[in-house]
């Protein structure tokens, strides 16, 4: 007996050839889809993004600024910061400003950027930390 090598179009015995190329080429692209996603996560997964010489906390030399804290209502102690315009006379009456912040965030993310330019323009202000 011969051995005899059959080359058919299709792997698959009566298989119809384009069904199976159809097939092959779904799974090639969700495989390289995969690896893809993979490659670009893995490559941004080293690299940081953010600023090394950012200086995200706006402060003014001008403004003095002091940290307080109080007792609230229900005797929590809340924690502050007062900012006071650096040339500030004792004799003389400012107008205040009390800068709370969004909720979910603390006061040094936005109340006392808030309140430093608010002293910039003459106000005392203090910032507080929210209780709730």
């Amino acid at each position: 007996m011969k051995n005899v090598l059959i080359l058919s179009s299709s792997p698959h015995r009566n298989g119809n050839s384009d069904t199976t190329c159809n097939e092959f080429m779904r799974k090639a692209m969700k495989r390289t889809i995969i690896l893809t996603a993979i490659f670009l996560f893995l490559a941004n997964a080293a690299k940081s993004y953010a600023q090394k010489d950012a200086d995200n906390f706006y402060k003014n030399p001008a403004i003095r600024t002091e940290s307080v804290s109080f007792q609230n209502l229900y005797k929590m102690k809340v924690g502050a910061a007062l900012f006071l315009p650096q040339d500030m006379k004792a004799d003389i009456k400012y107008p205040a400003i009390i800068v709370g912040h969004p909720m979910g965030a603390v006061k040094e993310q936005s109340a006392n950027l808030y309140a430093t330019k608010m002293a910039e323009r003459g106000f005392v202000t203090l910032s507080i930390d929210l209780t709730y």
